[in-house]
C-alpha cells in the first residue's frame, strides 16, 4: 500500500466519482457542523487561541497569516475546533483547564517539530499559541486545514480587501487582481469588494459558481450583482439572484442598517461566524450597508446569520430579513459553491468590529479551500 503523507498533499481541484458526488451533494445542503466530530489530542499539542479579548490584528488576523504559513511553507496540517450547536461565542472545548472560543486551532504533538519554528515566529508577531499543552485533551474538529484557495480579487477595488491580506501578513502571492473571465479551472474563490459589475465582466461567475467556485462580495456589488440580466434576454428574471429568489433593492433604494443587529445562534457553530463579538459598527460606511430582497424575498437555503430587526424599509420595501451576512449554494442548487455578501464598504478596520469583519472574510476563504481541496486516490 502507498501511504500518503498528509503533510505533502496538494492544492487542485478533487476529481469524485458519481456517486461519491451524490453523496456529497447531500451533504452540503446540512449545517457544516453536522460534521465536527471529537477527536483526542495527545500531550505536546499547540493551540492558536482566537477568543482572546479584546480582539485586535494581532491576536484575532496574524493567527490566519500563521495558518497560511503553516499550511503552505511548513507543511502542517491545522485542525479547526467548532462545537456543534454553540451560543455565539460560546466554548468550543477545553485543555489544560482553559477554555477555548472563536473556533480556535489545533496543531497536534505529531506534527509540533516541524511547526515549532514558525509558531514561535508568529508568537513574536503577537498570535496567541498556547503550548506544549500538558495533559490529553478531547476537541469537536470541524476539518483539517491542509491548504490556503486560490483567490481572484476584482479589479475594480482590490484596494479595499488587499489591506486584510496586509493585516494578516499573508503575502500578495495568495491572490492575484482580475475579472471572473480571467478566472481558471484552479481558481477557488472570486472576491469582490464594492464594484459596479457588468454582464460583459461577469457572467462567467455562473459557470464559476455552478463549477464549485466560492463568491464573496460586499457593498453594493452585492445588490447590483443579484440585479443582473443577460442582454440577449432581458425579459428574463435576473441571472445572478444566486441568493435572492428575484432580486435585491437597489442600494439607492433603502436606508442604511441601524444597529445593534441580531446574531443567529443557531449558525454561531457555522465555519464563517467564528468570529468574537459584532461586526456593527465595521459595517457602518459606504453605499450599502444592509441588503434587502425585493418581493419574493431571500431563497429558502439563504442563510441569514446576521440582519437589522427593525429595518424601517420592512415591510414597505422589502419583505426581508435586512441582512448584514447572508450565504448559501449559489441558486439554491446544492452542487455550486458557496456564495457570502458582507455588508459595508471598507471593513479594513483597526477595531475588535473590524477584526470580526476580517475573520469573517477568512473563515469564507479556509471554507473555500477545505471544500475544493485535493481528494487523493489511495492504491
Amino acid at each position: 500500500m502507498n501511504h500518503l503523507n498528509p503533510k505533502h498533499q496538494t492544492h487542485r481541484k478533487r476529481r469524485i466519482t458519481p456517486i461519491l458526488t451524490l453523496l456529497l451533494l447531500a451533504l452540503s445542503s446540512l449545517s457544516p457542523s453536522v460534521f465536527a466530530a471529537d477527536q483526542t489530542f495527545a500531550p505536546g499539542a499547540y493551540i492558536i487561541d482566537m477568543g482572546r479579548s479584546p480582539q485586535t490584528i494581532a491576536n484575532g488576523l496574524k493567527p490566519y497569516g500563521l495558518i497560511y504559513d503553516l499550511v503552505r511553507n511548513a507543511l502542517v496540517p491545522v485542525h479547526w475546533a467548532i462545537r456543534p450547536d454553540k451560543l455565539k461565542d460560546g466554548v468550543d472545548f477545553t485543555a489544560d483547564g482553559k477554555a477555548y472560543r472563536g473556533g480556535s486551532f489545533i496543531i497536534s504533538a505529531e506534527f509540533a517539530a516541524d511547526a515549532i519554528a514558525t509558531i514561535n515566529t508568529w508568537r513574536a508577531k503577537g498570535v496567541a499559541v498556547d503550548g506544549p499543552i500538558e495533559s490529553e485533551f478531547t476537541a469537536p474538529v470541524f476539518k483539517r486545514v491542509t491548504g490556503f484557495p486560490n483567490v481572484v480579487i476584482d479589479d475594480q477595488n482590490d484596494g479595499l480587501v488587499t489591506p486584510f491580506y496586509e493585516n494578516a501578513e499573508i503575502p500578495s502571492t495568495a491572490y492575484r487582481i482580475g475579472f471572473p473571465y480571467d478566472l481558471g479551472p484552479c481558481d477557488d474563490v472570486f472576491v469582490m469588494p464594492h464594484a459596479d459589475p457588468t454582464w460583459e465582466d461577469h457572467q462567467n461567475l455562473i459557470t464559476f459558481n455552478q463549477g464549485g467556485g466560492f463568491i464573496w462580495a460586499a457593498c453594493h456589488a452585492v445588490s447590483a450583482l443579484e440585479n443582473l440580466d443577460d442582454p440577449a434576454d432581458p425579459d428574463s428574471d435576473p441571472d445572478m439572484n444566486f441568493l435572492s429568489e428575484h432580486s435585491l433593492v437597489l442600494w439607492g433604494d433603502h436606508a442604511d442598517g441601524t444597529p445593534p443587529y441580531l446574531y443567529s445562534n443557531s449558525e454561531a457553530d457555522h465555519p464563517i461566524m467564528q468570529f468574537m463579538g459584532t461586526v456593527d459598527s465595521a459595517t457602518q460606511n459606504g453605499s450599502e450597508q444592509i441588503y434587502l430582497p425585493t418581493s419574493l424575498g431571500w431563497r429558502a437555503t439563504t442563510t441569514i446569520a446576521a440582519w437589522d430587526p427593525d429595518h424601517p424599509d420592512i415591510p414597505s420595501e422589502s419583505p426581508g430579513e435586512a441582512a448584514v451576512f447572508a450565504y448559501g449554494r449559489g441558486f439554491g442548487n446544492p452542487g455550486n459553491g458557496l456564495v457570502m455578501y458582507e455588508a459595508g464598504h471598507s471593513l479594513d478596520e483597526n477595531s475588535p468590529a473590524g477584526v470580526a469583519a476580517q475573520r469573517a472574510y477568512f473563515n469564507f476563504l479556509l471554507l473555500g479551500g477545505i471544500e475544493n481541496e485535493s481528494q487523493p486516490t489511495i492504491t
